[in-house]
């Protein structure tokens, strides 16, 4: 597993004395015990924002090391910002703390998500798959939050809250007029069946009005 290692880091521009044991991500896999995701940092080799995940090794019980992948923050944000349930929505990623890792607005990442947008505080707190309503500085929106398994991480979606209004107000809507139209036709219906069981009472009726006014058949049956 060391050449492994050794032969993965030889293909990397690393400073002189890395040692990968000392690293974040390495202590996290062994503090942990299980797959982490670290916190968004500056690549030594490429320099860019990065997250590593890291799984440790175990044989027999025993740690024997920690495998790491390295994924470019930037690549991170190209697939959250892929997720689009609908054409006024945005997905965006906070951790455990409420500070955003991936946001369609740049200038929003690494920024505890209170301050970058107060309108959407309670969305930090907010309990997994709760819809909050908030602002986030330039229209109303709810807000549905997951957490991403294996991470401390929150995937959450924003929806524009006058277009989820206007598609509600369309189905009450469609509601209104089905159940309208059920009225009517059960109106039909029942008036229908009324006025077959009340003929026999009609014929009972025009007979004595007959009777009453001297012209009636006072032999004739009635059934």
């Amino acid at each position: 597993f060391g050449d492994a290692v050794g032969c993965a880091l030889a293909n990397q521009k690393l400073p002189d004395g890395y040692d990968p044991t000392v690293r974040p991500w390495y202590k996290a896999a062994v503090a942990s015990g299980k797959p982490v995701v670290t916190a968004p940092y500056k690549d030594a080799s490429f320099n860019d924002m990065t997250v590593t995940f890291a799984l440790p090794v175990k044989a027999d019980g025993r740690l024997v090391g920690v495998i790491g992948a390295d994924k470019s923050l930037a690549d991170v944000a190209r697939i959250v910002n892929a997720i689009k349930p609908s054409a006024d929505s945005y997905a965006f990623v906070v951790d455990r703390q409420g500070r955003v890792l991936v946001h369609p607005g740049a200038d929003l990442a690494l920024r505890p998500l209170a301050e970058a947008q107060p309108g959407m505080a309670a969305v930090a707190a907010a309990a997994a798959t709760a819809v909050v309503e908030a602002n986030d500085g330039t229209r109303d929106v709810e807000v549905r939050a997951s957490a991403i398994p294996g991470t401390d991480w929150r995937l959450a979606v924003a929806y524009d809250k006058a277009a989820a209004m206007a598609g509600l107000g369309t189905l009450v809507s469609s509601i209104a007029i089905a159940a309208l139209a059920v009225v009517v036709v059960a109106g039909l219906v029942f008036t229908s069946v009324l006025r077959s069981w009340f003929a026999p009472l009609r014929k009972v009726r025009d007979a004595m009005v007959a009777v009453a006014g001297g012209g009636g058949d006072l032999t004739s049956r009635i059934a």
